[in-house]
C-alpha cells in the first residue's frame, strides 16, 4: 500500500473523500466556526471601538447577543465606519455625522434642537442594528465547502492521506499518522 494525500489529489475526489468521512468534516467545519467567532470578536472592537461598553450595552442571548445603545454621542464618535460592510449603513453614518455638525452648531433652545437631537438617536439606533447584523454574520454555522477552502487555504489537510492498494483501490478512509512523546514527570 503506498499513501496518497490529500494535497496531491484532484480537488473534486479529494472533497467527495473529506465529506464522506464524517469526523474530519466535522472537525474541519468546527475550526472555521470558532475562527469565524475570533473575528466576530476581533471585528467588534475594531467596528464599535475598545470602550463601547460605555455607550454600548451588550446583551447576551444564550446563543447569541444583541446591542442596546447608552449614549449615541459616543457611539458615533468611537465608531470606525470604514468596518462598514453594507452601503446603506454607509449612507446612514454620513447622514448622521452631517445632522450632528448640524446639532452642534445649533442653539440649544433651538425649538428643533431636541428633536433633532432624537432624530440622531433614532438614526444611531439603526446603524447600530447595522453593526450587529454585521457581526452576526460571523455566527452561521460554515458550509462543508466552506470548511474545505479554509482548511486548504491554512494548509491544515497537508498530513492527511488515504492509502491506495497496488490494484488502486481504496477504502476511502482519511488518515493521518500523529507521533506525540508523553512525560511522566
Amino acid at each position: 500500500m503506498k499513501k496518497q494525500y490529500l494535497t496531491e489529489m484532484e480537488n473534486d475526489k479529494r472533497n467527495y473523500l473529506i465529506k464522506s468521512n464524517k469526523k474530519l468534516i466535522e472537525m474541519l467545519q468546527t475550526d472555521l466556526y470558532k475562527s469565524n467567532m475570533d473575528l466576530q470578536e476581533e471585528e467588534g472592537c475594531e467596528l464599535l471601538g475598545k470602550n463601547c461598553h460605555e455607550y454600548i450595552e451588550i446583551k447576551d442571548d444564550h446563543t447569541s447577543f444583541y446591542l442596546i445603545l447608552k449614549n449615541w454621542h459616543k457611539f458615533i464618535d468611537n465608531l470606525a465606519a470604514e468596518y462598514l460592510a453594507k452601503n446603506t449603513a454607509i449612507a446612514l453614518y454620513k447622514d448622521i455625522k452631517n445632522k450632528q455638525t448640524k446639532l452642534y452648531n445649533m442653539d440649544c433652545y433651538d425649538d428643533d434642537f431636541n428633536k433633532l437631537d432624537e432624530e440622531i438617536e433614532n438614526d444611531c439606533k439603526k446603524l447600530l442594528k447595522y453593526c450587529e447584523d454585521q457581526l452576526h454574520e460571523y455566527e452561521k454555522y460554515p458550509t462543508e465547502d466552506d470548511a474545505i477552502q479554509y482548511a486548504d487555504e491554512m494548509e491544515q489537510l497537508e498530513d492527511y492521506y488515504i492509502e491506495e492498494r497496488e490494484d488502486g483501490t481504496t477504502d476511502g478512509v482519511i488518515r493521518k499518522d500523529i507521533a506525540y512523546t508523553e512525560c511522566y514527570i
